[in-house]
């Protein structure tokens, strides 16, 4: 990629037209190698410049991007497993994709990071020598670095080099390559210093090895103090005899003291010809190294028989892997689709333990229940609690199962392919074909690279529309993509593969519709309508699941600040209001409907609030009211441009009505109540009964719409002040409503605006209301914890209005109210089965409130001792 991009930046206008052209003829063949196309995609982007002299060239590159996109995400729609697949990313962290039938090796193909490993671990089979270890590998591996340990060394023998020789040769025992060293490579030498423990071989290419033998080439010489001498392995006396014989225990001092083998041909010997004991020291291997899949060429009959042998072995291991997976795509649908599984008479047996590698078998599994029973099996020692049984179910079998069988097929079918190009390959040189791709392994191979699987249409889609972000800037290219390829992202893409390609779908969707009104609307319009189609059904539909994707598009359209901002903000508020309207007090039309939307607009509000400092506003009336009303900007009578030239003109006569005080005089006579603040969706969203986050948001929003608005302000305090009634009959749904009432009332010139309407008997009505509710409750053998929660709420405003000295020489001068706060607090305080911590917080919230009162002066002495005799 650099290389291209560096003859792109540095070649003449030539060079560049016949690299494009060589570029543009390799796109055709993207979608087959999947995941690979990522880097020559990034390459494309990269060179997309701004000059037109190229332009017809990329043109083409969008034509024909536009058109592989739609084949990938034609072919991933009508995947036989895209069902399965879908389901399993709506449940599950889906890392690859492991029900096809036909493995892919591309996608397969992860390139796995090199790993230390003890030689012990890798090794099959080992034999050995006087002076040679000979070990059998039990798969091919790549070796990037050996290394040695020494320990237990006993300084009589010193080992000086260590030789590493390698093969691919594939034998039934190792013991056929001893001796034989025509066979062997050399990999490298280890040379070892005295006293040295350790020593390493870095080999700058990797070397492949089915076998390695390791040989003890040269040793220190001995210095005459260290002469050797024979100790016996029983006893451990110095043994003289030249036969080795201990005349203490009559043990041959010559036998190995592992196994007591003895090595007449050199008594001497540094290693244990049988066992390959060493009693000079001991010695540990390690491999820096990972599995490969490479095959040795074929040369003889004799290797073609191996390799005739081999391809028959894989052959079965794969098909064997094959009957396993579609054993787990059969259990994957009999769980997630049991109408599948109507009608069949299968006998089910004991499960086996999957933990210990079993694979599921569909004579073993014949209904939902059968499979759900696996939940309570461990996986890797984790055991799954408080998760759903088919999901616990779904993991064990696509992770474990379905992941291990399709990973051996996929290596068996590597091999299959890699021993077939060897074999022909042979079969050519001694049949004296001139071209070897005329047989039918070798046009098999190409075939299976030409299959484009699920996983291959998923990764080429996702790094192409990458590539439709650079090349949208050219305006030829934005209109060959938005005629061609936005509605297949809208209907396909959007909905189905994993998060990464649904989030890239809908930004590339949301670049193509900025700034294009029509566009915008026509997309906008679409997922209207879808709404309205499942508000209509919405008791037979699974609304999260149908809506969850076009929700997020909406969402993600709106943050996109573009010339189009009010047809979309038009269509939120519609969708909105619909929703409200059609179905607000349904569970599923609130979490998949009603809270995007309030998110959109509480992010709008937040969003005009940062920018508020930061940008010079156009000039407003600064009299709290919009200079239009919402029915007049949704119908599209008035528009932000209309709005701001009726704000330039009215600016003058603005600065007048403020300079001669008619500012709060237009509030209260010559201004038109608010058409968007509506008492029936206010209501309906702030007593929601379906979602806490609804009445969240609602408050939230509602907060942000009034916050710098006076006039607004005032007409919300009036329609909250209303609902406090249906707010007690909600019970521990109106914390939220309360909550707003609160934060607005914080300005004493509120409390008194209200005050001077009536509102404090009536509040005092409703507390006496809910104190009677619970008092005619005590009856009842049941109670609830949560009792009090209104009233509570209900006696925090009266108090705060009471914080108001004018309110609270009224409220005090009003005979007949504090007798009634005294009867209640009576009827509180008396509470035994209705008894709560909130129930006794209301009552110390009316003593304390009472003592306030009635120590301010004798005459409310007086006042108060009369009204509690009238309340006893």
């Amino acid at each position: 990629c650099d290389l291209v991009l560096g003859l792109w930046k540095h070649g003449s206008v030539e060079q560049k037209r016949f690299l494009l052209e060589s570029l543009i003829s390799l796109i055709d063949v993207l979608p087959s190698v999947g995941q690979n196309c990522k880097e020559f995609l990034q390459t494309m982007k990269l060179m997309v410049s701004s000059e037109t002299r190229f332009d017809q060239f990329f043109e083409r590159v969008s034509l024909k991007t536009s058109e592989l996109i739609c084949k990938g995400l034609n072919h991933m729609v009508c995947h036989p497993n895209s069902s399965l697949y879908a389901i399993l990313h709506r449940c599950l962290e889906v890392d690859g994709y492991y029900l096809e039938s036909e493995p892919c090796l591309i996608c397969n193909n992860i390139e796995v990071p090199f790993s230390l490993s003890k030689l012990e671990q890798l090794q099959a089979e080992s034999k050995f020598t006087d002076r040679c270890q000979l070990i059998k590998l039990v798969s091919p591996q790549l070796i990037q670095r050996f290394s040695v340990n020494l320990s237990e060394v006993r300084r009589l023998k010193l080992v000086k080099s260590i030789i590493l020789y390698y093969n691919t040769k594939q034998v039934a025992d190792v013991t056929e390559l001893r001796g034989k060293w025509n066979l062997w490579k050399k990999a490298g030498t280890i040379e070892l210093a005295t006293d040295q423990l350790e020593g390493h071989l870095d080999l700058a290419i990797p070397i492949i090895a089915t076998n390695i033998q390791i040989e003890f080439a040269d040793f220190h010489a001995q210095s005459s103090s260290s002469s050797q001498r024979m100790l016996c392995p029983r006893c451990n006396r110095p043994v003289t005899d030249r036969h080795g014989v201990c005349r203490y225990c009559r043990e041959n001092a010559f036998q190995c003291r592992l196994c007591r083998n003895i090595n007449y041909e050199n008594l001497d010997a540094f290693l244990c010809n049988e066992c390959g004991y060493c009693k000079h020291a001991r010695f540990d291997y390690t491999l820096y190294s990972k599995t490969s899949l490479s095959v040795e060429p074929i040369m003889d009959e004799d290797d073609k028989a191996k390799a005739v042998l081999t391809m028959e072995r894989e052959s079965e291991n794969a098909y064997k892997a094959y009957q396993d997976i579609q054993s787990c795509k059969r259990a994957l649908e009999v769980l997630f689709m049991p109408q599948l599984n109507e009608g069949e008479n299968v006998t089910v047996k004991k499960q086996p333990a999957l933990s210990d590698g079993n694979i599921l078998n569909l004579n073993q599994i014949g209904n939902l229940a059968a499979i759900a029973n696996l939940a309570g099996q461990s996986v890797g020692g984790a055991v799954f609690a408080g998760v759903n049984k088919q999901i616990q179910s779904a993991a064990v079998i696509y992770f474990k199962d379905a992941k291990f069988a399709f990973q051996s097929m996929c290596n068996s079918m590597e091999m299959l392919a890699a021993v077939r190009k060897k074999l022909t390959l042979f079969l050519s040189r001694s049949s004296n074909f001139n071209n070897p791709t005329t047989f039918p392994a070798m046009s098999l191979i190409s075939r299976k690279q030409d299959r484009s699987c699920y996983g291959c249409a998923s990764s080429f889609v996702l790094f192409a529309i990458g590539l439709i972000d650079k090349l949208s800037e050219k305006d030829q290219c934005r209109k060959i993509f938005q005629e061609r390829l936005i509605h297949d992202l809208i209907n396909s893409a959007m909905h189905i593969g994993n998060a990464s390609l649904k989030s890239e779908a809908r930004r590339i969707i949301c670049l193509l519709i900025k700034d294009d009104e029509a566009l915008t609307l026509s997309v906008l319009s679409s997922i209207q309508h879808k709404i309205d189609l499942c508000l209509s059904h919405h008791r037979a539909l699974d609304l999260e699941s149908a809506l969850m994707d076009d929700m997020s598009l909406l969402m993600d359209s709106c943050q996109l600040m573009d010339d189009c901002w009010e047809v979309k903000y038009r269509k939120v508020m519609e969708i909105l209001f619909a929703s409200v309207d059609k179905a607000a007090d349904v569970t599923g039309v609130a979490q998949a409907v009603i809270l995007p939307a309030l998110r959109i607009l509480v992010g709008i509000c937040d969003n005009f609030q940062e920018r508020e400092g930061e940008e010079d506003q156009p000039p407003t009336n600064d009299l709290g009211l919009p200079a239009v009303t919402y029915a007049q900007w949704h119908s599209g009578e008035a528009t932000y441009s209309s709005w701001k030239e009726m704000a330039r003109e009215q600016k003058r006569a603005i600065e007048l009505q403020r300079k001669y005080g008619y500012r709060w005089l237009s509030l209260l006579h010559g201004r038109q109540r608010s058409d968007l603040l509506s008492r029936k969706w206010v209501t309906q969203l702030l007593l929601n009964s379906c979602s806490q986050a609804v009445r969240a948001l609602s408050s939230t929003l509602l907060l942000s719409v009034v916050r710098h608005d006076n006039f607004r302000s005032i007409v919300l305090l009036e329609l909250l002040s209303g609902l406090l009634r249906e707010a007690a009959a909600g019970g521990g749904q109106s914390a939220e409503l309360f909550a707003l009432f609160s934060k607005l009332l914080q300005d004493d010139s509120r409390k008194m605006y209200l005050a001077a309407k009536g509102f404090i008997p009536s509040l005092c009505a409703l507390i006496s209301k809910e104190v009677e509710r619970i008092r005619l409750l005590e009856v009842s053998c049941s109670a609830d914890i949560s009792e009090g929660l209104v009233l509570k709420h209900l006696l925090e405003v009266l108090v705060s209005h009471l914080e108001v000295p004018v309110i609270r020489n009224r409220f005090k001068m009003t005979d007949n109210l504090l007798s009634e706060m005294l009867d209640n607090f009576l009827h509180v305080q008396s509470l035994i089965v209705q008894k709560t911590k909130l129930t006794d917080d209301c009552a110390q919230l009316l003593l304390s409130t009472f003592m306030s009162i009635s120590s301010e002066s004798e005459a409310d002495q007086k006042r108060f001792c009369l009204a509690c005799v009238s309340a006893l």
